[in-house]
């Protein structure tokens, strides 16, 4: 059996070092995680001072003051404070994995240690994508109770009813989402609707207006955060909205309009931007989902994933146990916040 100090460095080096045998994961219950798809590696997380919270200014109003002038006329001044400041508290994550340097794999050679560890270090990151996916997707019992929460997509993107933009404050937040009450900015609301079908006439038709409608152009460009860029859409429901929209559009032969068409190997689009699924909304055992069959129009543009600098997915090694002293910990800690810096750029809408 290799000495403790040698199980130790190689359980230290395996991870990012090591390349032995290869398995199949069939532990997860998800067939999509856009967590992971859209955030990690869509290039969308921001490292951030190391601050108590994560802050942005949000511009809630212009000076309405232009006016029609002579000659010799006598000047009138404006001075407004025009800046609002949103902020959202950072939540952590942890996690770990642990083995017992009396487990019968440590008599089996450098190359079974290796596979065990990799197995369990893998399990560990599967359990925290899991996770946030299953967040990302839901709204917070709470925005300032602890531990502070993700605010996931419906914290943001809150569904109404009334077709236009009413997507107030979330129930999770009593000082409105980052900070800011839609009763005294309506701005800061999201667009909403509702459908009945998943038809040209209904549900297509209805989303390529809030498209529209959610497309702001700025006459005057000025240094920014991300989301005074044209949107870039994603479109994301459940399983069902997608299966019905793939049935309508085979139903409308070859001549599928301007507003959808479909590609029957993928995906099937409206407005030239792809319909995903979403697999923790369809999944009746999963936290996040719900039986409404939503479509969020997310514009990622005023979306990102801010982390504390230097902390995000941090790793402690083989930290013995202070109640098993054959026992030793890895630990993973990650801080951060998903937020949104212009929700009228998003939409929601349901089956009603």
């Amino acid at each position: 059996m290799p000495s403790l100090d040698q199980i130790l460095d190689l359980v230290e080096s395996t991870i990012n070092k090591y390349d032995r045998k290869k398995w199949v994961d069939i532990s997860l219950n998800n067939q999509n995680y856009h967590f992971t798809k859209e955030i990690v590696r869509g290039g969308r997380m921001k490292n951030d001072a190391n601050s108590t919270a994560c802050e942005w200014k949000v511009q809630t109003s212009y000076q309405d003051s232009t006016r029609y002038a002579d000659l010799y006329d006598t000047d009138t001044h404006v001075v407004g404070d025009h800046l609002t400041n949103a902020s959202s508290k950072w939540m952590k994550i942890t996690d770990n994995w642990s083995f017992d340097k009396d487990e019968n794999v440590f008599n089996q050679g450098p190359e079974q240690i290796i596979d065990h560890v990799m197995v369990r270090q893998h399990a560990m990151m599967n359990g925290v994508f899991e996770f946030l996916e299953n967040k990302m997707w839901t709204q917070p019992t709470s925005d300032t109770a602890r531990p502070y929460e993700i605010l996931g997509i419906p914290y943001w993107i809150v569904k109404n009813a009334t077709q236009g933009f009413n997507g107030g404050d979330p129930s999770s937040a009593n000082a409105g989402a980052g900070g800011i009450l839609t009763a005294s900015v309506p701005n800061w609301k999201n667009y909403t609707d509702t459908y009945a079908t998943v038809s040209s006439t209904d549900a297509i038709e209805k989303v390529v207006r809030a498209m529209e409608f959610c497309n702001f152009e700025a006459p005057d460009p000025h240094a920014a955060h991300e989301s005074t860029k044209m949107p870039s859409y994603g479109l994301y429901s459940t399983y069902n909205f997608v299966e019905e929209l793939r049935r309508h559009l085979r139903g409308q032969n070859d001549n599928l309009g301007e507003d959808a068409a479909a590609m029957m190997k993928g995906a099937p689009y409206i407005m030239s931007v792809p319909v995903k699924w979403v697999s923790v909304l369809s999944n009746s055992a999963a936290t996040a989902y719900d039986s409404t069959d939503p479509l969020y129009g997310i514009n990622w543009n005023s979306f990102a994933f801010h982390s504390k600098a230097g902390n995000w997915m941090r790793e402690t090694k083989n930290v013995q146990s202070a109640t098993q002293h054959n026992v030793y910990v890895n630990y993973i800690d990650a801080w951060g916040q998903f937020v949104c810096k212009n929700r009228r750029t998003n939409f929601v809408m349901y089956q009603a």
